[in-house]
């Protein structure tokens, strides 16, 4: 039992230290470092911008892969496109009707 816990030793000991090391941003966060608002942009202008672009990417790239080999439906293609749709659509309805350009 000994020999068994003595295994995980190593790895405790690495998440205690990450959690210690990387609890900066989220303290900050805690203690009123931003507002609730401006973290949702934040997240906002992550999901759109180049990681969101490679994300449709690898979508379309999926779909493409899945039609070579017979293996694409009609459910799939209309999920990635449905998805993709809504997650760089929701942002200009966003705009458009709160009239922010």
């Amino acid at each position: 039992m000994l020999r068994m816990a003595a295994e995980y030793v190593p790895a405790a000991a690495a998440g205690a230290a990450w959690t210690v090391f990387y609890s900066g941003p989220a303290a900050a966060q805690v203690t009123g470092g931003t507002d609730p608002a401006k973290m949702v942009q934040n997240i906002c202008t992550f999901i759109l911008g180049p990681f969101g672009q490679s994300l449709a990417v690898l979508g379309l790239v999926a779909i493409g892969i899945s039609w070579m080999f017979g293996r694409a439906s009609l459910g799939l293609v209309a999920g990635v496109v449905g998805g993709i749709v809504i997650m760089f659509g929701a942002s200009f309805l966003g705009k458009a009707l709160i009239g922010g350009g």
